[in-house]
Parts: C-alpha cells; sequence; structure tokens
C-alpha cells in the first residue's frame, strides 16, 4: 500500500508515491519536532515563573 503526497509548496502538481515506512518515518520526525517546541516552551515557561 502506498500513500501520495502531494506537494502543496509548489505549483507544479508533483506528487510523489510514498511507502508505509516512509510515511511512518515523517510521522516520526514531525512529533520529535512537536515535542521539542513543546518543551522549550515548557522550560521557558518554567523559568518566567521562577524570576518572577
Amino acid at each position: 500500500m502506498s500513500t501520495i503526497l502531494s506537494n502543496n509548496n509548489n505549483n507544479n502538481n508533483s506528487s510523489k508515491l510514498l511507502t508505509r515506512e516512509e510515511v511512518l518515518a515523517l510521522a516520526r520526525n514531525e512529533y520529535a519536532r512537536q515535542l521539542s517546541n513543546y518543551t522549550k516552551a515548557q522550560l521557558l515557561k518554567n523559568k518566567q515563573h521562577e524570576t518572577q
């Protein structure tokens, strides 16, 4: 089973078939990115709270 990922950043209607493993890898990377952003925000929030 393959997934079609459309590239919406370009106007050239290009698409690529992705394997299940590639989709899972993209999902893991996105999850890690979001978790990193959340963790940084929490650390900044706690740091600001401690200085008040």
